[in-house]
């Protein structure tokens, strides 16, 4: 059987095995090479977790199988599973929202071709939705039976509308929470192999910097601001304040050395919504991020350890405020707020290299309804203007 044909499992009822049908052999399919099995279970790596090596395809397994997956979870994934072979060629892949002039992605272990012409989507191997509000860049469009459709959620539940109209038809999620299939966060960190000298940002002035386009959120995050502009100096820009700047002068504002601190205030506050506010405002300039918006044990599992100033462990606006007048007049304090530098560095999550992985290894799945589990009740709260300095 060449390369580019498809092979079709189906899942047997009686033994958990998988039958395999080319002509009429028959064989168990379990997981991949790189799993581990135990006497009373058998443990995958997930399939993102995988890099695909084009240069030597016989390296890549087979098959990576989703253990942790079945017809009985409570988001009610299907189990029918297939496995395609690499073609050698790159991935074609349709993304509605892809505005860059360089439509190849060349990364270690993916070559990626990427456009956003409609009329080209039927050719895609893979269609990457990065809004709900794409329903109309793929209707009408001829999907064939080997086109997997990925949702990328960047967004919290409250701000990703229209879900229904993708019921049974997204193979596979994507996006900044642990329960999606491919984890793509707006940034992320690992420990380092090696040391690193980091050097201290010098002259800062003492303020803090918050720019914000959506004022009337459902966390009341502009109160939080406000009341906190009272005891400390705020610069605030966007349309919460001054109205909308150009890029550039919001650029100059990061880095002109006038703030020690970014306020990383989310618009939701929903679980591991952790956004570019604290990896590219704060982090990427050097600002120490006050955060507020996630709960405290997300930001402590996916932020460096003494990296950041959790708005809600202090009672009152002037009691976050005291804390910085205390930082500021303290440089060993200062610091220790960039210690993190020296033992951790970026992780890249970047998802080309994972839309391979999921085209020539994983097993195909459709989610019959995304909407009951994007938006379980214990993602998200709603924060009352009068509730902002309660702990969380």
């Amino acid at each position: 059987m060449s390369t580019a044909a498809k092979y079709l499992l189906s899942r047997s009822t009686k033994n958990g095995f998988f039958s395999f049908f080319a002509g009429f052999l028959t064989i168990t399919a379990v997981c991949n090479l790189q799993s581990t099995t135990t006497a009373n279970s058998t443990t995958c790596d997930e399939f993102y977790k995988v890099s695909y090596n084009a240069t030597n395809p016989r390296q890549n397994p087979a098959l990576v199988f989703d253990c942790h997956k079945s017809s009985t979870s409570s988001n009610a994934r299907g189990t029918e599973y297939q496995m395609y072979t690499f073609e050698g060629r790159p991935l074609k892949v349709y993304a509605p929202d892809h505005v860059k002039k360089q439509t190849d992605y060349f990364g270690e272990h993916c070559v990626a071709e990427i456009f956003s012409i409609k009329s080209r989507a039927s050719e895609a191997d893979v269609v990457l939705l990065r809004s709900t509000s794409h329903a109309r860049t793929v209707t009408g469009i001829g999907r064939n039976s080997r086109q997997i459709w990925v949702m990328q959620f960047l967004e919290s539940p409250p701000n990703t509308p229209g879900l229904d109209f993708f019921d049974q038809k997204i193979n596979y999620t994507a996006g900044y929470r642990s329960d999606v299939d491919i984890v793509t966060r707006y940034g992320g960190y690992q420990t380092r192999t090696s040391s690193n000298t980091v050097k201290i940002p010098q002259n800062r002035k003492n303020s803090a910097l918050w720019i914000a386009s959506n004022c009337w959120t459902s966390n009341a995050r502009k109160k939080l601001a406000d009341e906190l502009s009272q005891f400390y100096k705020v610069d605030i820009f966007g349309q919460c304040s001054t109205g909308k700047r150009s890029q550039k002068f919001i650029d100059e504002l990061f880095t002109s050395g006038n703030y020690k601190y970014y306020l990383s205030f989310e618009n939701s506050n929903c679980r591991e919504y952790i956004t570019e506010k604290v990896f590219k405002n704060a982090f990427k300039n050097g600002l120490i991020p006050i955060v507020y918006g996630a709960r405290r044990e997300d930001y402590e599992k996916l932020l460096p350890p003494g990296s950041f100033i959790f708005a809600q462990d202090y009672s009152s606006a002037q009691d976050l405020a005291n804390h910085l007048i205390q930082i500021d007049e303290d440089e060993n304090i200062y610091a220790s707020y960039f210690t993190w530098k020296t033992t951790h560095q970026p992780l890249d999550q970047n998802i080309f290299d994972r839309l391979c992985s999921v085209f020539n290894n994983a097993p195909a799945k459709t989610y019959h309804r995304l909407s009951p589990w994007w938006n379980k009740l214990d993602s998200c709260e709603t924060v009352k203007a009068a509730d902002i300095w309660k702990r969380s």
